[in-house]
């Protein structure tokens, strides 16, 4: 259960340290000396895997096939690459796109559509910050 006060711990150390160490399932592994051991720089325990997952490393696998997904000629896809095709080529149309109000089907005659308050059951903001903000990691604080 998450509490009011929570502390975010990072397990720092070189790449050596972290092949000798199982980090808990959630920690986060940072590597100090990644850009000369050759590996990413996050890894991610799992409570078994020795040295952690490195997620950088799925990430990138799971990009790769999305891209090469997109990018086939498959039959089956050609619906999905007009869809994307039309977005690439329309990309600044869409974002500026507002649409036009008389057109939006199924829409309230009314705002709000139906009676409702805002007692005490919601948080303000300020019980919101003091309850779920995280400002402090090991210590120190976040800026």
């Amino acid at each position: 259960m998450a509490t009011a006060n929570a502390t975010i711990k990072i397990k720092r150390g070189t790449n050596a340290q972290r092949q000798a160490y199982t980090p808990a399932a959630g920690e986060l592994v940072f590597v100090t000396d990644y850009a000369t051991a050759g590996v990413h720089p996050v890894y991610i325990g799992d409570g078994s895997t020795v040295g952690g997952i490195d997620i950088l490393s799925a990430l990138a696998t799971r990009v790769t096939s999305l891209e090469s997904l997109v990018q086939s000629n498959d039959v089956d896809l050609d619906t999905l690459q007009e869809i994307v095709a039309y977005i690439k080529q329309n990309r600044d149309d869409i974002q500026n796109a507002a649409p036009d109000w008389a057109v939006i089907k199924n829409k309230p005659a009314t705002f709000p559509p139906a009676a409702h308050n805002h007692d005490d059951r919601y948080h303000t903001k300020t019980q919101a910050d003091s309850r779920y903000l995280v400002t402090e990691i090991d210590g120190g604080t976040l800026s």
